[in-house]
């Protein structure tokens, strides 16, 4: 992940995604978060607005979720990445 994204939104995701995975599994860049044994809304719904009070930038500057991206952990965090950016 860290050729994709900046090490904040690498390093949020790593601890995210091991709350829910570990010790049974890891999560991959590639892995579709809609296949992941997370709850159903949690990860579009809690952990956006976690992120941003984080990185101290209001929720609803993070852009619309691009329509033709898979949903996967690594396009989750290029997402996160441009509510890092701000507005464009």
């Amino acid at each position: 992940m860290g050729s994709d994204v900046s090490p904040e939104v690498s390093e949020f995701l790593w601890d995210t995604m091991l709350f829910y995975l570990a010790p049974r599994l890891f999560p991959h860049p590639d892995d579709d978060l809609k296949d992941l044994p997370i709850d159903d809304h949690d990860w579009s719904m809690d952990r956006p607005r976690d992120f941003a009070e984080r990185h101290e930038f209001a929720e609803d500057d993070l852009p619309n979720w691009p329509s033709s991206w898979p949903v996967t952990v690594r396009n989750y965090g290029k997402w996160l990445d441009l509510g890092l950016k701000g507005p464009v």
